[in-house]
């Protein structure tokens, strides 16, 4: 049994360059909520995969500032603004080693993943992180139905 943890990056300000957009305050405020949520629901050691975007490397820098971080992190320029296809190309070269996963990235890649594993319609917003549990011994296995739904973490308001 896996755990993956798909996230969205959270609030970042408008730019002319996209993967140089900074977190706005408010997005600095929803990664240490939804970080926080993480580091109580992930009591194992959780690999973040992460995008190199701006946005996605401050959101994670935000959870690793968390007292509880109990986590690893590899950054990929590939992810950013990548499809669902080829996140789940970086998800299935993930070392079976590693039980608990989270993948940073971008919509709308991050939401059509979510339903092409859980068949679950779920559009993340800024900040929000969903769990999903899946049934399968080896990240090579991961498919379309694998996953389930377990819980949607969103920031507060």
């Amino acid at each position: 049994m896996k755990t993956l943890w798909i996230a969205r990056h959270a609030e970042a300000a408008n730019g002319l360059n996209d993967s140089t957009r900074r977190l706005t305050a408010q997005g600095q405020k929803q990664a240490r909520q939804t970080g926080l949520d993480l580091c109580v629901a992930s009591p194992i050691k959780l690999h973040v995969m992460c995008s190199e975007a701006t946005r996605a490397t401050q959101t994670l820098c935000e959870w690793q500032k968390l007292p509880d971080w109990n986590g690893s992190e590899t950054f990929h320029s590939g992810l950013y603004l990548a499809n669902s296809g080829t996140l789940l190309q970086h998800i299935c070269r993930a070392e079976d080693r590693i039980a608990n996963l989270c993948i940073l990235a971008h919509n709308p890649g991050i939401s059509d993943l979510i339903h092409y594993l859980t068949s679950r319609v779920h559009h993340l917003q800024p900040g929000d992180i969903v769990q999903t549990s899946c049934n399968i011994k080896s990240w090579q296995e991961l498919s379309e139905g694998f996953g389930d739904l377990i819980r949607i973490f969103k920031p507060k308001s």
